[in-house]
């Protein structure tokens, strides 16, 4: 039952990325695919899933919704967003609440702009 569930998703999915796009889904040409594992998104995290079960021999399929690979980790400029880590415990944090990951998070971006003041969105 979850497998089907999981087309039914995909296939939902697939249909409201092509109506985004201003395509007719039932005029997007139908291919027969099969795979051992199917990957959404080929972002840092799917790309990662995805090389692991080719390892494995598994025959694998990636969907992307933008016309290049990376997703949000193109754009994260190599900070990877985890609170409560190992490392962190390590290092004697103390504060590893979510409130306190965001601090740290905003810290860490006001020394990556210069004279430390990221812009305002307001």
């Amino acid at each position: 039952m979850k497998f089907r569930m999981t087309l039914t998703a995909l296939f939902a999915g697939v249909t409201a990325l092509a109506a985004q796009a201003g395509t007719d889904p039932a005029s997007l040409p139908v291919e027969k695919l099969s795979a051992d594992v199917v990957v959404v998104g080929a972002g840092g995290t799917g790309m990662a899933a995805a090389a692991a079960a080719a390892e494995k021999g598994a025959k694998v399929i990636i969907f992307e919704k933008l016309g290049f690979i990376g997703g949000s980790s193109s754009l994260s400029g190599g900070a990877i967003a985890a609170g409560n880590s190992a490392i962190q415990k390590r290092m004697g944090m103390t504060d590893l609440t979510p409130e306190g990951f965001v601090k740290i998070w905003l810290d860490d971006q006001k020394r990556s702009f210069p004279g430390g003041n990221p812009p305002s969105r307001t």
